[in-house]
């Protein structure tokens, strides 16, 4: 995923991501990310449906675990 300056912390877990310079394009890429976006409203917050953020993909695959889980455990 190519770099963003103003995207360079996980909206998940807040850390910087790592970066590798890719020498044929000449451009800076996030690795271990992954870009999303909202599919609602997040409650509790001003951030709308359609707000996209990047991610780590493992802080992604923790969220979806835990989704699976509570569902598990309610369902």
């Amino acid at each position: 995923m190519p770099y963003s300056a103003k995207e360079a912390n996980c909206f998940i877990c807040k850390e910087k991501f790592d970066t590798i310079f890719d020498e044929d394009e000449e451009t800076w890429y996030f690795t271990n990310a992954r870009k999303i976006r909202l599919k609602a409203n997040l409650a509790q917050s001003n951030i709308k449906r359609g707000t996209t953020f990047v991610v780590h993909t493992e802080c992604l695959k923790q969220i979806v675990m835990n989704r699976e889980l509570q569902e598990q455990i309610s369902g």
